[in-house]
């Protein structure tokens, strides 16, 4: 996703108009950051999904109602008041919201940091989870009828 991005970026500055009123460095940080949170995110859903198959239809219903939601389309302030509180519960949210202001606006560091935190937690939380269900598989845990299940070796 970061190489992706990397190079849609740069295509877009050579071929077309567009200009980056903030840092082209923290801007960098910010897209390395939320790739590590959405990897996260998809390290955790890929140990409770039994099969590719499903972590895949589980990500897209995850990811998708998260992307319309996050601000990247419309601004969250502007969503009705219930689905602003749910935007604020997406990770992508904190990601967004302050690419934007750094692109569009020029935002330094420091205005946007709050998000940031938030966002590096969603890193680490995701993080830490997926790997106690990737150790919680690796000695016996199994998901059953719902729930997690402990198996005797």
């Amino acid at each position: 996703m970061f190489v992706e991005t990397a190079l849609i970026f740069v295509v877009g500055s050579v071929s077309t108009d567009v200009t980056v009123a903030g840092s082209w460095w923290l801007l960098g940080g910010m897209l390395l950051l939320g790739t590590f949170t959405l990897a996260a995110l998809g390290f955790v859903v890929s140990n409770l999904t039994s099969s590719p198959d499903g972590a895949v239809v589980t990500v897209h219903a995850i990811y998708i109602p998260m992307l319309l939601l996050c601000g990247a389309f419309v601004p969250v302030e502007a969503l009705p008041g219930m689905l602003q509180i749910v935007a604020k519960v997406f990770p992508l949210t904190y990601f967004a919201t302050p690419f934007c202001s750094v692109m569009t606006e020029g935002a330094s560091l420091v205005a946007v940091s709050k998000d940031l935190v938030i966002l590096a937690a969603w890193t680490v939380g995701s993080g830490l989870w997926g790997e106690f269900l990737l150790l919680w598989r690796g000695i016996g845990g199994r998901m059953e009828d719902g729930g997690w299940r402990m198996e005797h070796r």
